[in-house]
């Protein structure tokens, strides 16, 4: 399965704003710690706001956080707020890849932001 780049991006930006706790992440910090091109980020994070994940804060000690704890956030979730289909539409042959939907839906469902942040 071939991951977008964007839903990679979406998951790591994710991901590091969690690690960081409650504060708030400034875009730039994190495009450079996350080598992202900070364009392309904007339009992740914009999308990820509007999906109710990350809240945004302007000003001085602003930028973004989530918007509710990292365990609640699924993976899913993050690829569903960047419009990326969670499997790609394929020739049906048989019931080995409607298990294989079923259990990729069922992963990405199950796993949590908070599940990928390292400690």
């Amino acid at each position: 399965m071939r991951i977008p780049a964007k839903s990679d991006y979406a998951l790591r930006a994710l991901v590091a704003i969690a690690a960081a706790g409650d504060g708030y992440v400034k875009a730039e910090a994190l495009s450079d710690a996350e080598a992202i091109p900070f364009e392309y980020l904007q339009n992740i994070l914009r999308d990820l706001r509007r999906a109710g994940l990350l809240r945004a804060q302007r000003g001085y000690e602003g930028g973004y956080r989530l918007s509710r704890p990292a365990a609640a956030i699924s993976v899913s979730d993050v690829l569903e707020a960047v419009a990326s289909p969670l499997t790609e539409p394929y020739a049906r042959s048989g019931s080995v890849w409607d298990a294989l939907e079923t259990s990729t839906r069922d992963l990405l469902g199950s796993t949590t932001v908070a599940d990928l942040v390292v400690s």
